[in-house]
């Protein structure tokens, strides 16, 4: 769904701007379970992308199986996550 934030001039506050609007939406909807949340801005200029992106497949290439493939995956995302450079990673 797409949230329209108050006009710029009604927010003036630090806890006002979209970095700080996505972060609470995270903390409010944390405890949401069966569910992937992503939350980002719409692209300033309608039709182009909304950032910089790039992909990456992970194999079991070692046929280790679905858990396996699952754990390193989850780790690799945690470790990608803590970069600096790295706004968000997912599945």
């Amino acid at each position: 769904f797409i949230i329209k934030l108050k006009p710029w001039d009604e927010r003036t506050g630090k806890n006002d701007n979209v970095d700080a609007i996505r972060d609470e939406s995270y903390r409010r909807t944390a405890h949401i379970k069966n569910a992937r949340l992503f939350i980002f801005a719409p692209p300033m200029i309608q039709g182009y992308g909304s950032g910089n992106s790039f992909d990456v497949y992970i194999q079991d290439r070692a046929g280790k199986g679905y858990d396996e493939l699952s754990r390193v995956t989850t780790d690799f995302l945690e470790a990608l996550n803590k970069r600096v450079e790295i706004e968000r990673a997912q599945t």
